[in-house]
């Protein structure tokens, strides 16, 4: 293999390894908040509420070390700008209604309330995974995730009720299917360069991209 091969091999383990290590810390801070809230789902607590100094601000704050709290604002907690895999510029966030940190990890992120039932129900984190460093590139450090009621993290409409039975995901009609269709619709457009988590783990966590 070539020099510039090997350095680019390296460069995406490292994108992946990010990005897995804030996955496990969002996983296991759901899972904490589910065992600390004698609650079954996350349905079923505070993170199901609109009124994120009683959702989401708490949350954040109680299971993360939180080094800055930028607000309802990506910046400046996210870089200024952030381009697609094809060089086209994306909006941090996409302007939805969150609350914005820095975590010790070295992860930026920006999260929304709960919405939903056990089933399909879900809510969105938008995360830079080394915060404002470069390269600021969806799908290398910059991603959208979903989280569930059962605490599991994943990509979008991968849901609790789409991993228990295929049909009732919403694209395709298989697990597979929805997790190629959560890279086609992200990832793999220019326009809408953040979605393709779903894939990625699908995928063993290899970025083959």
């Amino acid at each position: 293999m070539t020099v510039p091969t090997l350095m680019q091999n390296h460069q995406k383990k490292t994108y992946v390894a990010q990005a897995h290590k804030f996955y496990n810390e969002m996983q296991q801070a759901l899972s904490m908040f589910l065992t600390d809230n004698n609650a079954v789902g996350i349905n079923e607590t505070k993170l199901n509420n609109s009124d994120f100094d009683v959702s989401v601000t708490p949350f954040v704050k109680n299971y993360f070390k939180v080094v800055q709290d930028c607000g309802d604002t990506p910046q400046p907690c996210f870089a200024d700008e952030y381009k697609s895999l094809n060089g086209t510029v994306i909006a941090a966030g996409r302007g939805q209604t969150f609350k914005c940190f820095s975590i010790a990890s070295g992860a930026s992120f920006c999260m929304g309330s709960f919405s939903g039932n056990a089933d399909t129900g879900e809510g969105y984190i938008y995360v830079d995974t080394n915060g404002r460093k470069g390269p600021n590139i969806g799908c290398r450090d910059y991603w959208r995730m979903f989280y569930f009621s059962d605490a599991t993290v994943d990509g979008w409409k991968l849901t609790p009720a789409c991993k228990k039975n295929g049909a009732n995901c919403p694209n395709g009609g298989s697990l597979e299917a929805q997790r190629q269709y959560d890279w086609d619709e992200g990832c793999a457009r220019g326009d809408d360069d953040i979605d393709g988590i779903g894939y990625l783990i699908g995928n063993g966590w290899e970025m083959d991209w």
